[in-house]
């Protein structure tokens, strides 16, 4: 399903040069605007995300499939299926615990399982699209060794993992598709705040940008500390919704594609490798950033690849552009920093970026604003 082509069937009346400048705004925005990265709360909570690694090594899945449904299931009922209450959960000997209790679990007896949902929907047909950019043999792998959908959880971003079998996965947390959705409309909002038709926090015509500013503060918190990203609610116009839309398929199709590239890319061929995230937390202590780098550049790569040729040039790589610029400004809005396992977002952004064959000189005007 290629959303594209419709939604740009309705842009030539007001041009390409309104894109370009969200697309620099986006790229800029942390880089100028320190209100953005005001003190942005960073979870404290011990990383409990890790005991997987120890636990399912020793366990044998039937394929991807079935190896897929039991990181869905654990992440998603861990509270309830591991720990006896919270002060288990958050205790010092939480990794004791869950490993050896994860040993016992059998997922298929898990209730409530893993609901099939619209984001796995939404994964499964990006994944389908991304297919048009990968080789024969490539897509035979997609097909046949690796299952991919979503998680509701707040202990990952994103993963690309193995089994000891060889069964691989790529799971996605929703809520991060979620906060990215939420994150992109304040931006857009941010630099254009007419654009805004309805707020349920004020009236949209009093709407500031410092009240944007607020609200764009407060997501980590929610992102962090909720099941489900709520928060400030606005919507945009008709042709800003429009390409809000756009610049976030390109966001999560390049989430995905980077996930994929750990897999295609042989990173998991070595098991001190067996877990790489896409979030900012520390997970093994890996300080190959090269990794990482070489999963983005798969990732920019392929949508390059997935373009739609019957778009004009430019708009194509605006739009790639501008899911990048919102990919890296959503997770450094998590997290600014750089860890053992993962470059800073902005210097992954910044690295990718220059790549283009835009000059992006007009951002100096854009980003000032």
């Amino acid at each position: 399903m290629n959303k594209t082509p419709a939604a740009n069937s309705r842009l030539p009346q007001w041009g390409l040069t309104w894109l370009i400048q969200v697309q620099c705004f986006y790229q800029h925005l942390c880089l100028v605007d320190s209100e953005v990265l005001r003190n942005p709360p960073l979870r404290q909570a011990a990383n409990r995300c890790v005991k997987f690694f120890t636990t399912y090594q020793t366990m044998t899945f039937t394929n991807s499939a079935e190896f897929l449904s039991y990181l869905q299931t654990v992440w998603e009922n861990e509270a309830s299926i591991i720990f006896d209450n919270e002060q288990e959960k958050w205790s010092e000997d939480f990794f004791q615990i869950s490993k050896d209790r994860l040993k016992s679990i059998d997922p298929t007896k898990v209730s409530p399982g893993h609901k099939k949902n619209h984001y796995d929907e939404l994964i499964n047909s990006y994944v389908a699209e991304l297919g048009v950019g990968l080789t024969q043999e490539q897509n035979e792998h997609l097909k046949n060794k690796i299952s991919i959908g979503s998680v509701n959880t707040n202990d990952i971003n994103a993963v690309c993992t193995t089994d000891k079998k060889g069964n691989y996965a790529v799971v996605v947390n929703s809520s991060l598709f979620t906060y990215l959705h939420k994150y992109g409309k304040l931006l857009t909002a941010l630099a254009n705040p007419s654009s805004v038709i309805y707020c349920n926090r004020k009236p949209a015509g009093e709407l500031t940008k410092e009240d944007i500013l607020e609200y764009i503060d407060i997501l980590p918190k929610i992102y962090f500390e909720m099941d489900k990203v709520m928060g400030p609610m606005i919507h945009l116009d008709e042709q800003n919704t429009i390409v809000h839309m756009l610049i976030l398929e390109m966001a999560e199709k390049f989430i995905i594609g980077h996930e994929l590239g750990h897999y295609f890319k042989g990173h998991l061929d070595n098991s001190s490798n067996t877990e790489l995230f896409l979030s900012q937390f520390e997970k093994l202590k890996n300080d190959n950033h090269a990794i990482e780098h070489e999963a983005d550049d798969f990732s920019f790569e392929l949508l390059h690849k997935c373009k739609n040729n019957s778009n004009p040039e430019d708009f194509n790589q605006m739009m790639i552009n501008a899911g990048i610029s919102l990919t890296f400004n959503g997770l450094n809005s998590l997290n600014p920093f750089a860890s053992e396992t993962h470059p800073a977002p902005i210097d992954r952004m910044n690295r990718l970026l220059p790549k283009t064959s835009h000059n992006i000189g007009i951002a100096n005007s854009v980003a000032g604003h």
